[in-house]
């Protein structure tokens, strides 16, 4: 095959693979557009709406630090004001799809001039359809941007590996670093893994008096000293209280699940791809050992494991040592990192031998079905919200609010601002209280007879099995109940009752 068939080839594979990932995205993108959110989404709206000043006390209050909360405030300002007929929350999932946009502005550019159409295009496919990652493009929290934070920073240490003298790569390294720190902390830990990787890359170069490494990292500590004695606060609130569950080795395998298994109902052909995504993943590691690649590739391609590792290895360490702070979408964030890496060995290994670029067609159908798979789970949840929308503006205002499950509790707090909002006999996140001013949001059994019969319009928001316990009790106290509806937001189905007291 001569040169310029090959070059007309890689291209029509480049671009088919960027056409692929945009078509996932814009799928994706349309699911966007409804009004439900889930609890931890409830704590990102309610913060960008207040001022910057409050974002960082509140953001103390909470787990996470308060860049994100930033990023969102300045974008739904600009979104409502350039789109005024797009709701608040609309606008604020938006703020995640921006992210997924750079990215590809990055993947078209720089990418592609630097590694190639294919491997540029594989990074984009890769980055927009494998399984979990799509759901983050579209929800209002900050793995998105924090994503695309350390995947710049990624880009900008292969600047500096391929040319240390260029002071600019430096200084993004450094910036996005800071940025991505400030942005959530398992981020963080994925820029100590950046760290360890060009450490590893100066030692191997016998660069290791070079000064600039040093002076970053110093400096990054001393730009987030202002922010440990509020990390140091969150970290004791974690170990008083938190819902994890305990880490074990199985899941190291549940991380490998979440990476590769795409959700929804599939059958063997979902778990046929998985494993072939598995296999082919493992394939392209060997024969890019095989190839016996230079320094400079076995970093870049190695980087993604390190920096994807660290992570890992971090969240079972401080799970062991305090408490589980560890879940599986904690590695949202590194994962364009670990994507780039793997492009970027694919590309040298199909390279080196053409044949092997059908090994593009397993991520491609595992794409595929991770595309299908969110599309039936989001329409099915924008097709739900319109009706459950319609169904909480019809709760006159003034009415009382009775919900068993802290998550609904929440919820109500956010979209029915108007009501009187209690949780029953449960325990509520103080935080929850302080950002809508409610304070003494929980209700006990002495106190429910008394509440239904004082007030015109009370209402039961029953989740889970417990609430047919919980309405057989009340009955025994007088109270009747005439169910109203049955809603999905989001991810949680809620069963509406109208109370009556029978002295009424």
């Amino acid at each position: 095959m001569n040169k310029i068939n090959r070059k007309n080839i890689n291209n029509l594979i480049g671009v088919s693979l960027f056409i692929m990932a945009c078509i996932s995205m814009s799928l994706i993108v349309r699911t966007a557009f409804g009004d439900d959110i889930w609890y931890d989404e409830v704590f990102s709206l309610n913060f960008a709406k207040k001022s910057f000043g409050d974002i960082v006390s509140l953001t103390a209050k909470d787990v996470h630090p308060p860049l994100y909360y930033f990023y969102l405030k300045i974008v739904t300002t600009l979104l409502s004001f350039l789109a005024p007929g797009m709701s608040f929350t609309v606008c604020a999932k938006m703020a995640s799809v921006i992210p997924w946009i750079v990215i590809m502005i990055l993947a078209v550019t720089i990418i592609r001039k630097k590694f190639g159409i294919i491997t540029a295009g594989m990074f984009a496919l890769l980055v927009s359809s494998m399984p979990q990652i799509g759901y983050y493009y579209v929800e209002v929290r900050m793995y998105a941007f924090a994503l695309l934070l350390i995947t710049i920073s990624f880009m900008a240490l292969i600047g500096i590996i391929d040319d240390s003298s260029k002071k600019v790569n430096w200084i993004v390294f450094f910036v996005a670093g800071i940025l991505t720190a400030y942005t959530q902390y398992y981020a963080l830990i994925g820029v100590i893994g950046l760290y360890i990787v060009l450490f590893v890359h100066q030692v191997i170069n016998k660069n290791i008096k070079d000064k600039k490494i040093y002076v970053m990292a110093v400096f990054s500590i001393i730009m987030y000293v202002p922010w440990i004695p509020s990390l140091l606060n969150q970290m004791a609130n974690v170990s008083e209280s938190y819902w994890i569950q305990p880490l074990t080795l199985r899941s190291i395998l549940g991380c490998v699940k979440y990476m590769f298994l795409p959700s929804g109902w599939g059958g063997i052909m979902i778990y046929a791809i998985t494993a072939l995504m598995i296999c082919v993943t493992i394939l392209v590691l060997v024969m890019f050992f095989i190839m016996k690649p230079s320094k400079r590739d076995m970093i870049i391609g190695m980087s993604g494991i390190i920096v994807l590792g660290t992570v890992i290895l971090s969240g079972f360490v401080l799970s062991w040592l305090n408490r589980p702070i560890f879940v599986y979408r904690y590695m949202i964030p590194v994962l364009g990192v670990f994507y780039l890496s793997l492009a970027f060995m694919l590309g040298r290994v199909i390279n080196k031998c053409n044949i092997l670029v059908v090994l593009i067609i397993i991520y491609a159908v595992g794409g595929y079905y991770t595309t299908d798979a969110i599309l039936n789970e989001e329409n099915n949840k924008l097709e739900q919200s319109k009706n459950a929308m319609q169904v909480l503006e019809s709760i006159p205002e003034g009415s009382v609010i009775i919900t068993n499950f802290d998550h609904v509790t929440t919820l109500m707090d956010y979209y029915k601002e108007n009501c009187d909002i209690y949780l029953y006999e449960g325990e509520l996140d103080p935080l929850v209280e302080y950002m809508f001013n409610r304070p003494n949001q929980t209700m006990q059994r002495s106190q429910i007879e008394n509440l239904v019969a004082t007030n015109q319009n009370v209402y039961f928001f029953g989740s889970f099995n417990s609430r047919d316990e919980i309405l057989e009790d009340w009955s025994s106290l007088g109270i009747t109940s005439n169910e109203q509806a049955s809603i999905l937001i989001e991810r949680y189905w809620i069963n509406i009752w109208e109370l009556k007291h029978d002295g009424i």
